[in-house]
């Protein structure tokens, strides 16, 4: 070494790096003379916290080429299980002197998010709330608001709901709702219009059940009241699906006949004068003198 005190200082040298009094490698030689270890090695990632399922791609530097635990490539994305994972890459300089860094990567599961409604199965018109649970905030798709009521269209419809957590995680769950068209209701009697006292019988079609207000009972003879009365009736189909029908009955006084009838006396001047009221106007008339059903009199 020329001196002692060179001497000195490179097996002080040759102490920290370990290589005292055996051959030296072609990396402790460069090691020696630089003064310096590799010791730059160092690990990336473009992202150290994700979500169950996304990518990530680790990246070493400080050296020529490197080598990552856990089947990881060097700069190349992969899917991490989740749950924290230290990964460690080995990089190698062009002098073939080997350095380690590490990195962690916490993956974070997704949240389990539930869609449901307050009824799966509802009728035209009816309204349902669609609600998410199992994770923080909800967006459903169709336009719905995640727990406030809204109206379905008629048939089958799939809802989709997806559900953030607290660490951004998403996942999404669906629900299908049916809605079922109303029956058509019709409503008739076997006579509109009738007169005061006669019965009639009101009659409901286009469902399976049928309950008529104003104390009807379907296809059960009912006597009206006197005057225009409207009458409803409620069909129920199999799905308990309901609509409606109306109808008008109409009930006419009973006739009153009222007459002053003057005497013959001197032939052909007798006369029968009358007063008709009640029924519904006009009336037509049948004396019997030439006899009846003929109304030419």
């Amino acid at each position: 070494f020329g001196s002692r005190y060179a001497s000195e200082y490179y097996k002080g040298k040759l102490d920290d790096i370990g290589i005292w009094n055996r051959a030296l490698t072609a990396c402790e030689i460069n090691q020696l003379y630089t003064a310096s270890l590799l010791g730059d090695v160092e690990s990336t990632a473009d992202d150290t916290e994700v979500c169950e399922g996304e990518m990530v791609t680790l990246t070493g530097a400080g050296a020529a080429t490197y080598s990552w635990d856990g089947d990881v490539i060097d700069d190349t994305p992969f899917s991490p299980p989740t749950g924290a994972t230290t990964y460690i890459v080995i990089g190698v300089d062009d002098v073939g002197c080997i350095d380690t860094a590490s990195i962690d990567i916490l993956v974070n599961e997704l949240p389990e998010v539930i869609a449901s409604a307050d009824e799966s199965e509802v009728c035209e018109g009816d309204t349902i709330t669609l609600s998410g649970d199992g994770a923080t905030t909800y967006d459903w798709d169709e336009d719905v608001d995640d727990a406030t009521p809204f109206t379905p269209p008629l048939g089958t419809t799939t809802y989709t709901v997806t559900g953030t957590d607290d660490n951004g995680c998403v996942n999404t769950a669906s629900i299908d709702i049916l809605v079922n068209e109303l029956p058509t209701v019709t409503a008739s009697a076997d006579d509109i219009e009738v007169c005061e006292g006669d019965m009639v019988t009101l009659t409901g079609d286009g469902a399976i059940t049928y309950t008529w207000d104003g104390g009807a009972i379907n296809a059960t003879p009912h006597t009206p009241t006197l005057g225009t009365t409207t009458y409803t009736v409620t069909g129920t189909d199999d799905n308990g699906c309901e609509n409606t029908a109306s109808i008008d009955i109409i009930v006419y006084e009973a006739i009153t006949i009222t007459y002053v009838a003057e005497d013959e006396i001197f032939g052909d001047d007798g006369s029968i004068d009358i007063t008709v009221t009640g029924g519904n106007p006009a009336y037509s008339f049948d004396w019997d003198n030439d006899g009846t059903g003929d109304f030419d009199d």
